[in-house]
Order: structure tokens, then sequence, then C-alpha cells
């Protein structure tokens, strides 16, 4: 049975120097661009840092010999530190490829197209090609939308939100793709998790060892509003509340509303659904559980 001390990690950079893993740092979450920061050890003194920035890498996570688990992006950052008898001192970071669209930034008008197909344009344009929707129903078309003095990430990320999708990443040895979903229960699975409270020693099985369960006071109602000059008498109101929590136990009698003006749809079947998605947006940190473990199947977007 594999170990805990059987982990350890290379890294792998397209045509360019071979470096050692010091150590690494790897922050990710939904809707976020991950970010990996590794302190790296190398015999070459003098790379060529063209031939690595805005490249590929990966880093590759090992149980014994078996590859477990890999994190590809490309390259935005090296930083050559000091040198000693043999090797010098690296800091790298490596981002997903949507890091990209954060670099540029536009004014364009986009009509009769749904989310989709916006946001692939806008994808492709920033060269990235590996995309999947996995969408529990289609989005409707937008008659009119803009971006407006955003970055490409931004208008992305805002676009996505309005729709109540999220996104993240899986990866592979040889690249990554971007996900979007709208529904949890389209997540891929990764089976079950250990819970071991009480570790000691060398654990033979990777396991959650901290566990705790959040819950706090929010935004239980959500009101949204907007006008359309084809029925300028109709207040297009649409609400959305929260009916109950298991924790807190909200109810009717607590009443903490947020009302904004316009609600940027111009029909009622749009409304219901936006109303819905920015409660569970304001919602998204009511009830939250922590955990503190070593099993590296824990990754956003998957369940």
């Amino acid at each position: 049975m594999s170990q805990q001390s059987d982990y350890r990690y290379s890294l792998k950079v397209n045509g360019a120097t071979e470096f050692d893993v010091v150590s690494f740092v790897l922050k990710e979450g939904l809707s976020q661009l991950f970010r990996l920061e590794l302190e790296l050890a190398s015999f070459d003194s003098s790379p060529s840092f063209s031939e690595i920035l805005d490249n590929r890498a990966t880093l590759t996570f090992w149980q014994g010999i078996e590859p477990v688990r890999y994190v590809n992006g490309v390259v935005t950052q090296l930083v050559q530190g000091e040198s000693g008898f043999s090797r010098t001192r690296y800091n790298m970071v490596i981002e997903p490829d949507l890091v990209r669209a954060s670099y540029q930034s536009d004014n364009k008008i986009f009509q009769q197209q749904d989310s989709e197909k916006i946001l692939r344009q806008l994808l492709s344009k920033n060269h990235i090609n590996q995309v999947e929707f996995h969408l529990s129903d289609s989005y409707w078309q937008r008659e009119y939308c803009v971006q407006y003095r955003e970055t490409d990430l931004a208008f992305i990320e805002r676009l996505a939100a309005e729709e109540g999708t999220y996104y993240y990443f899986s990866h592979t040895e040889d690249g990554h793709t971007l996900h979007f979903s709208n529904h949890s229960a389209l997540a891929p699975e990764k089976g079950t998790l250990l819970y071991n409270p009480t570790p000691a020693g060398e654990r033979p099985e990777a396991a959650l060892w901290h566990w705790a369960y959040q819950a706090k006071l929010g935004t239980n109602r959500q009101t949204l509003r907007d006008y359309t000059f084809t029925h300028p008498t109709y207040s297009q109101e649409h609400r959305h509340a929260l009916q109950q929590t298991s924790v807190l136990g909200e109810s009717a009698v607590n009443i903490y509303e947020k009302y904004d003006y316009p609600g940027r749809y111009k029909r009622d079947a749009q409304g219901e659904p936006f109303s819905r998605y920015r409660l569970e947006y304001e919602r998204r940190e009511a009830e939250v559980a922590l955990a503190t473990g070593d099993d590296l199947r824990l990754i956003p977007g998957y369940r």
C-alpha cells in the first residue's frame, strides 16, 4: 500500500531548462484562475527567458512510480535568484491559458447571440480552444450585449456569472481544458473521501483529518426590476427568496433583501433565473465546510 511519504513532484517546461522542484504553493477555486508558485533549482545558470515565458509547463504529482495528478498551464513569471556552487535558484509562476484574457481589453457590441456563442468568440480571440460547456439548459439569446472598457477576462466572468455559470479546469500531462457549468449535479465525480480525525505516524491512505462546518447570516431575498419600451406599464419585477436553511433557521420573519435596477433582462423567462442566480451568488459563503487533508482528488469543480 502506498504511503504518504511516497509523494514526489516533477516539473516539465516545454523545450527549456530542466528544473528541480524545491517547494510550491497551488491556489485554485471555482471561477478563479489557478496560480501555481514554485521555488526551483537548476544546474543551468543562464536559461533563455524567451523560451520559458508564455510557454507550457506541467507539474506532475507522483505517488510511487504512478502519476496521480497534473497541473498544466503557461509560465507567466520567472525570477532568477542566487547561484551556489553548482545550482541556481528560480521562482516561477504558472497560470491557465485564460490568464491571457486579462491582458486585453475592448469595447464591443454583440447582437442576437446567446452567451455561449459570445463566450466562445472571446475565448477563441485569446487562443483558448480547449473549452467544454456542461449546461442543464441552454442560454437565452441576448438582443444586445456590450463589453465596455473591461478586460476580456472581466467580461467573460461577468457574463458567465450573470447566467449562473461557473468555470473550472481539468488537466492532462500535455494541456488543460476550461469547463463551464451551471449546475453542481453535472460535476464529474471523484469518489468518496476518507475522514480520519485521529491520524498518527505514517498515514497509509490519503484522508481528511480536520473538518469544520461554518454558517452565517446573509441576504435571503433578491429582487430585480427592469423596463422595456414594448410594455412600459409592466414592472418586470422578479423576486427570489430563500425558503429555509437547515442550520440558520432563517424564515420570512427575518428578511435581508437586496434590490437592484436595472436587472439586465427584458423577458420574464430571463428575469426569474437571473434573480435566482444573483441570490445564489449572495449566499455563496452562507454555509461552508472547511477541511484539511492530503487527498489529491480535492479539485475545484469535482464532487
